[in-house]
């Protein structure tokens, strides 16, 4: 399945995007107060991802990211 990352954006709305490696956008979404993105699978590896700061944008921002991390663990005994 890949990784899970939960991304919660807080304060001023801004623009989120993927570009696939050749830079062109392939999704883009705002992201206003309190949003929850979630990114999974394969998107971390496949697309580069970004929330550019635009001219606008005059308010702050905080993003809060939560990622599950699996660890194996070897046996010891």
């Amino acid at each position: 399945m890949g990784p899970v990352i939960a991304s919660l954006s807080l304060g001023s709305e801004r623009w989120f995007r993927l570009k696939a490696p050749n830079g062109a956008v392939a999704f883009a979404e705002r992201l206003p107060h309190g949003s929850l993105l979630i990114m999974a699978g394969q998107t971390q590896k496949n697309f580069k991802h970004e929330v550019p700061k635009g001219p606008d944008v005059v308010r702050p921002r905080i993003n809060l990211t939560f990622r599950r991390i699996e660890h194996k663990l070897c046996r010891t005994d």
